[in-house]
């Protein structure tokens, strides 16, 4: 199955809360938060299939400094790859837009997540105990050097 990534629109969001809503480890927004991401300075990207959207990317820039927020594909689309082409694009972009380090926070218990991160060149810094609830559970944190050499790992 292949996969386009593109920036989000205000079209998109439906589709992108539906795929949050059916992803236990995804962070939860509400609908208004999904709509002010078009009035900051947020980058929202979907992954298409068949003019379906299967996952979202939605990352903040801080003055070089890229916080990942929400990564997620759709349950159904899961292992093919969708959230690699996605996290390429994003480090791409930062770089594109002089960024200097790329952050983001995931779930002690979520191993696909964490094995995606190291294979891309995020390293671990720092652990945020009893970070996340429902259940309580430690962040692990991650950040992403952009530099020419870590820009050819992912």
């Amino acid at each position: 199955m292949n996969a386009t990534v593109r920036s989000g629109s205000p079209a998109d969001l439906p589709q992108i809360i539906e795929i949050a809503n059916a992803s236990r480890t995804a962070a939860h927004w509400r609908a208004v938060d999904y709509e002010q991401i078009f009035q900051s300075k947020r980058v929202l990207l979907v992954a298409e299939s068949n003019s379906e959207v299967i996952g979202f990317l939605v990352a903040h820039d801080t003055v070089g400094e890229w916080e990942l927020e929400n990564i997620v594909v759709a349950p159904v689309h899961r292992g093919w790859g969708f959230a690699k082409q996605m996290l390429q694009r994003l480090i791409h972009e930062a770089a594109n837009r002089n960024g200097k380090f790329i952050f983001l926070e995931v779930r002690e218990s979520n191993a696909a997540a964490k094995r995606l991160y190291e294979r891309c060149g995020f390293q671990q810094y720092g652990r945020r105990p009893g970070y996340y609830s429902g259940p309580v559970e430690d962040a692990i944190l991650y950040r992403f050097l952009c530099i020419p050499k870590s820009l050819e790992n992912c």
